[in-house]
């Protein structure tokens, strides 16, 4: 949702908009998330026992126990990023937006590998933990430095306006 509107109010020509929308946007996924998030973090031993039978607890029910309640949390971290990507795409930065999911994966691979022979399971958990806040720390000074600006809002109302009226010269 977040894309379209900020792509419509870039066509639009309403950087106020597109202001506006981002943080609405980022309230809205917060806010839809969570009541999941409660619910699964929350009520972890239920939901967790489901998929594991009694005969087969052990060790896998205890990861996926923390995982739930420890990790799943996280994933804040990872939606911050997300909305500044879906930001970012708008204001036809899909270059920038790649780049950073690049960077983002190599990162989980990277700390994922280096983890896991010290701490297990954890480190595939606490690999995509630090990939997800290194995107979001990469998205947020992106976004602070280059995409919240007039200039470079103005660009990119300026590039739709240009295509704008080259398809209407068609």
């Amino acid at each position: 949702a977040l894309t379209c509107y900020t792509g419509q109010c870039v066509g639009g020509g309403d950087a106020q908009r597109i202001r506006r929308g981002l943080r609405a946007g980022l309230l809205l996924n917060i806010l839809v998330v969570l009541p999941f998030v409660l619910v699964l973090s929350g009520f972890a031993t239920p939901i967790v026992s489901i998929f594991f039978p009694s005969e087969h607890g052990g060790e896998a029910f205890g990861y996926a126990l923390r995982y739930a309640r420890v990790y799943l949390p996280m994933i804040y971290i990872q939606l911050v990023g997300h909305v500044l990507h879906s930001y970012m795409r708008s204001l036809g930065a899909v270059t920038t937006v790649l780049w950073i999911t690049v960077v983002g994966c190599i990162t989980r691979l990277s700390a994922t590998l280096l983890l896991i022979p010290r701490i297990e399971m954890e480190g595939v958990f606490l690999g995509q933990v630090i990939s997800w806040t290194l995107d979001m720390l990469l998205s947020i000074a992106l976004w602070f430095f280059l995409y919240r600006t007039e200039a470079c809002i103005g660009k990119a109302i300026r590039r739709a306006k240009e295509k704008k009226s080259k398809q209407a010269a068609v």
